[in-house]
């Protein structure tokens, strides 16, 4: 079952054991884990409710494209008559498959682009490191 995880050290330990320990040659893509958070950890029935998505990631590896992903988003986080989201959605890209881009299929790439876009229509902020 999916829910919030408690802020605690034991938490946030675990949390950088299991990145430490993450399989780099994995196939990456962020879309099913945002629209999962969305769908079920939103309350659509609590008026006072925000949230926040912050994605971390290094690819967009799917044959789904950009445009689907922005209508579904559209539809899960409708803006209000002044244009704001309830949820704000960040990103953070790492360049470990940009160096490799002819390789990878621009996977890297796919990803900034895309989160680039998100990030500006659902309020939030995308930042690309140019190094690890």
């Amino acid at each position: 079952a999916m829910g919030w995880l408690p802020d605690t050290k034991d938490t946030r330990d675990s949390i950088t054991r299991t990145l430490r320990r993450y399989n780099a040659e994995t196939i990456s893509n962020p879309v099913p884990g945002i629209f999962r958070a969305i769908r079920t950890l939103y309350d659509a029935n609590n008026p006072n409710m925000k949230m926040g998505i912050y994605v971390f990631g290094d690819e967009f590896s799917t044959s789904e494209s950009a445009d689907q992903v922005m209508r579904t988003l559209d539809q899960l986080n409708p803006a209000d008559e002044n244009g704001h989201r309830k949820i704000v959605i960040n990103a953070i890209g790492f360049p470990t498959t940009i160096r490799y881009t002819f390789s990878m299929g621009n996977t890297g790439l796919r990803l900034a682009n895309l989160m680039r876009e998100v990030c500006y229509i659902h309020g939030g902020t995308f930042i690309a490191l140019q190094d690890l």
